[in-house]
């Protein structure tokens, strides 16, 4: 049986063939959605450590967080998204688990190349319902307990 060559098929055996690069572009595939979420997720957690959080990650995002971070008596449920909402069934999963045990629920998303950090204030609405949340900043000197429940800033989402 005769075999067809393609142009991608060597000529003698043991060469290697030459590959364009727009051909190379096309093998690589694009990061899958749970990659890229996995890639935040390890930025925020480098973030947080760089100052002096203790951040454990919660693989697959099987549970209402991604990351649990620990600083003195502080602890921060964190869930991370890059296109900025959470849908009101996983808000209000995050939010009623973080005051059921006192802990602090905090919504991660990207705004351009800077990680933003919001500490959720109470439980969402309705689906593309106002997010009610307050920015916090997660620096070294940062306490996300101290903002007050008169602090919300809504964002859309």
């Amino acid at each position: 049986m005769l075999k067809s060559i393609s142009a991608s098929t060597p000529a003698v055996a043991g060469q290697s063939a030459r590959r364009t690069p727009s051909s190379r572009r096309a093998r690589r595939s694009p990061a899958t959605a749970y990659v890229r979420g996995r890639n935040f997720e390890l930025r925020v957690r480098k973030d947080l450590a760089a100052s002096g959080w203790l951040v454990v990650r919660s693989p697959m995002s099987r549970g209402p967080f991604d990351l649990i971070a620990c600083r003195r008596s502080t602890v921060l449920l964190l869930q991370c998204k890059g296109g900025g909402s959470i849908p009101p069934a996983a808000w209000n999963a995050l939010f009623d688990l973080a005051e059921r045990h006192g802990f602090v629920p905090v919504f991660v998303t990207r705004l351009g190349r800077v990680v933003a950090y919001y500490r959720l204030v109470a439980r969402k609405g309705k689906r593309g319902a106002r997010q009610p949340m307050v920015k916090i900043m997660m620096g070294e000197h940062c306490n996300a307990r101290e903002h007050k429940q008169g602090d919300v800033t809504a964002t859309g989402g």
